[in-house]
């Protein structure tokens, strides 16, 4: 199945081709055909084949949980059992029979039956335990089925269910620390680099990050580490992120454009809370902290060094992405030099809101060379914030409240017509340039 965004390019591709009569009409619609229409309907029929599986795991809940206490414990687990049993056995006879998305829907299906069964033999049985387990058994059962079937939606609910084992683990029994998940999610991950599927990536990544959120609290408390420390390791480690995208992407790995794609979206982030939460939030740096941002350092340095030498970065993205490491290194010592002097604080802040501009503009213009629509928006959209809150600590107690958001409003509207404007000039002018 393409992606939506393949197909959004390749229908003004088509269009533009036609307009310069490269081709003719009825070989753009055979172009389109074969990748982009074919592709629907079959999205189409899966999806559904995956609501169609949702609606009767719902069913069987209700029915169970009308009638099931009615029966004997045999005849219970006979159900149970048996339920599953047959549903993973029409998914694999639909699987090799060339009904493909039924096959899978039977499938899912099976691994919602699973989940079923744990809870309802913990009842039958009156099993007393860490109940936070049992999803995890329901997660392991569904990562199980997608190795050996193997089955893409499967894994999807694989990743979906340790997320909310991990998160009742973290955030309802206060693990420490939640390493565990890491080797369910490496196992997830390889599973899906083995799919070649696409979903299962993001999917991968947004569980990574939505667990590394979840335990940042965790994190700073394990290693007495303020606000300001791990977002200033946590922007290191996106820029890494971001480097390691332009080094396999120089090995054509199929995910490295998506790579890139979260290590600036996420070193956004991390600079943004590094700005406003360091000032007011960093005590003196501790020493784990220390060695852990030069082991980091070292990581993205060496990723980043690589990607000069496989001809990933040209000279101008070297000099970016060196600055915007050694700037992170360097801002929180800065910060804690004179943590008694206000005026330094400041001075240093508005200073560094100057540096986050101009590693935006270094963002864009690498996302114009790249030819990277997402970089570019991204870029647009993380310096117009900029300037609006530059604005607003600046404005907000020289001018009363009406004015304040007034000129607030015709300020924003300025700004982001003009961005919006130079925006469509630099992707127009790259798209001419594509095209010739």
């Amino acid at each position: 199945m393409r992606s939506p965004l393949y197909l959004r390019q390749l229908k003004r591709d088509l269009d533009h081709w036609i307009a310069e009569d490269l081709i003719d009409s009825d070989t753009a619609q055979a172009m389109w055909d074969e990748a982009g229409h074919s592709g629907q309907k079959h999205s189409l029929s899966a999806s559904f084949a995956i609501l169609g599986v949702i609606l009767l795991g719902f069913a069987a809940m209700s029915f169970v949980a009308a009638n099931f206490w009615g029966i004997s414990k045999l005849i219970q687990l006979s159900l149970l059992f048996g339920t599953m049993g047959l549903s993973y056995a029409i998914g694999w006879w639909c699987l090799h029979t060339d009904r493909i998305w039924a096959g899978h829907a039977a499938i899912l299906l099976g691994v919602a039956l699973f989940g079923v069964n744990i809870m309802l033999i913990a009842q039958i049985y009156h099993i007393s335990a860490h109940y936070p387990d049992g999803v995890l058994a329901w997660a392991l059962g569904a990562l199980l089925t997608a190795i050996l079937i193997p089955s893409r939606p499967a894994l999807a609910a694989a990743f979906v269910l340790a997320c909310i084992w991990t998160g009742i683990e973290t955030l309802e029994f206060d693990a420490t620390f939640h390493w565990p998940f890491m080797a369910f999610w490496i196992t997830a991950f390889i599973t899906a680099q083995a799919l070649a599927w696409r979903p299962g990536f993001h999917l991968s990544m947004l569980s990574f990050v939505y667990w590394l959120t979840i335990n940042t609290g965790n994190i700073a408390d394990l290693f007495d580490w303020e606000i300001g420390e791990i977002a200033s390791l946590y922007a290191v480690l996106w820029l890494g992120l971001w480097a390691k995208g332009m080094v396999i992407g120089a090995l054509r790995y199929a995910h490295a454009d998506s790579l890139k794609r979260y290590g600036t979206a996420l070193f956004y982030g991390a600079f943004f809370i590094l700005l406003f939460a360091a000032p007011q939030d960093m005590g003196e740096l501790d020493t784990t902290w220390r060695w852990t941002m030069m082991a980091l350092t070292s990581i993205t340095l060496i990723l980043g060094l690589a990607a000069w030498g496989a001809k990933s970065l040209n000279r101008s993205d070297m000099i970016g992405f060196l600055g915007a490491l050694a700037a992170i290194i360097v801002f929180p010592f800065l910060i804690t030099y004179s943590d008694t002097d206000q005026n330094y604080i400041v001075l240093i802040s508005w200073f560094y809101r100057g540096i986050f501009l101009a590693v935006t503009a270094w963002f864009l213009s690498h996302g114009i060379r790249q030819g990277d629509r997402f970089i570019i928006n991204l870029s647009f959209i993380a310096f117009g914030a900029e300037i609006l809150l530059i604005y607003m600590d600046t404005f907000d107690t020289l001018l009363n409240q009406s004015v304040f958001f007034a000129f607030g409003g015709i300020l924003l509207i300025a700004v982001s017509l003009g961005l919006e404007r130079l925006r469509r000039r630099l992707t127009s002018h790259d798209h001419e340039e594509a095209a010739a």
